[in-house]
């Protein structure tokens, strides 16, 4: 009888850690030295917390050989002079509450400084409860200085939050070289951006957004999100997707050289002294450049600049009033813009207007309701 009770212990401790293993989630700690490398193999469930420095010239190196990260696992860098390289994020579900995204670099009260992320993939979920927001998480969150994101993959996203998070007040950083791809459109109450940068808090130097692609990337209304000054968008390939490039709340912006083919609301603006200039336009519908009314939600919009950009098949501008936002456009100043309609080129007239005066230019509503108006500006 004794026997029997200490065999059916040993079985009910051995049924227990085999359950406890299979849920839990370990820890790795990675302490960083110039020059050292860490050889990640594939992991499942377990949190990597990198602390200490590499060297200026010669960083600290996390690098995998295509290496998986799945389950309820991330990486977070605490330290400066760390690149990552060579790894894959496959179906993962993190707990917000631990980490904000599955690479977190610094926190929103840590930043670091001198941080490469190359050569990575994401490939989200098949599905996620809709409304549960503790399982909301961004693919990649940065608070650092000196960041270069480049030459990555993010795939099939579904869960709320951007896919990539950057903070407002850093210096240098580069988002180039990188694809985003196959997002669907979510329900109404997630927000699933693929670049946003800042929170409406402050001004950021030399934030280059270059040569990305976006592809049938329907998760927001703002596939990138500015809400920070000073930020450089160009050259990127927006292709077959819900929206391209929303200036939200920032200034001294510029959007340059992208390509815009089939993208529902190509560009939006809220700010001042933006210029959108030599980009191509080939979209099936009449939507080219939105500009905001001012007020409540919205800064004013004063000091944009369209000039040299290429339209096919429609020119129009914009502008959408929101309830609560009074204050009209300022100061918009098109010149040398090129419109290509049934193979005919058409010069855009050249224009300098301000939206309250109405004697400038035919002010069309085109749609209104309790709370938007829309107008179309056009010559």
């Amino acid at each position: 009888m004794k026997i029997n009770i200490i065999i059916k212990t040993v079985l009910l401790l051995f049924i227990s850690m085999k359950v406890t293993n299979l849920f839990s989630q370990t820890k790795l700690v990675i302490n960083a030295k110039p020059g050292g490398v860490y050889h990640l193999n594939d992991i499942k469930n377990v949190k990597i917390i990198v602390n200490g420095n590499g060297g200026i010239d010669n960083p600290f190196i996390i690098r995998g050989n295509s290496s998986v990260v799945s389950g309820n696992s991330f990486i977070q860098i605490n330290g400066n002079n760390i690149k990552i390289e060579n790894v894959k994020f496959i179906n993962n579900n993190i707990s917000f509450s631990e980490s904000r995204g599955l690479l977190s670099i610094g926190t929103n009260i840590l930043k670091v400084n001198n941080i490469e992320v190359v050569n990575l993939s994401f490939f989200g979920r098949d599905s996620f409860k809709k409304y549960d927001m503790s399982t909301q998480f961004h693919f990649i969150y940065a608070n650092a200085d000196n960041l270069i994101i480049r030459n990555c993959v993010f795939k099939r996203k579904k869960n709320r939050l951007p896919i990539i998070h950057v903070n407002a007040n850093l210096k240098n950083v580069l988002i180039k070289h990188n694809s985003f791809l196959d997002v669907e459109n979510p329900p109404s109450d997630l927000a699933i951006e693929a670049i946003r940068a800042g929170l409406a808090e402050g001004q950021t130097t030399l934030l280059k957004i270059e040569e990305n692609i976006f592809k049938n990337y329907f998760g927001d209304t703002e596939i990138i999100s500015i809400k920070t000054n000073g930020v450089i968008i160009s050259n990127n390939k927006f292709i077959n997707s819900r929206s391209g490039v929303c200036i939200r709340w920032g200034n001294n912006c510029e959007i340059k050289g992208n390509l815009f083919e089939d993208v529902g609301m190509p560009i939006r603006i809220s700010g001042n002294n933006i210029v959108v200039s030599e980009n191509i336009f080939n979209n099936s519908n009449n939507r080219s450049i939105f500009l905001m009314y001012g007020g409540k939600e919205y800064p004013k919009v004063n000091n944009i600049y369209l000039n040299n950009n290429i339209f096919h098949n429609y020119y129009n501008l914009h502008v959408t009033k929101v309830k609560s936002n009074d204050i009209p456009p300022q100061n918009i100043h098109q010149f040398n813009n090129i419109l290509y309609k049934n193979e005919k080129r058409i010069p855009i007239k050249n224009l300098s207007l301000s939206l309250g005066q109405t004697e400038k230019l035919l002010l069309n509503e085109k749609f209104s309701n309790k709370n938007v108006k829309e107008y179309l500006i056009t010559q």
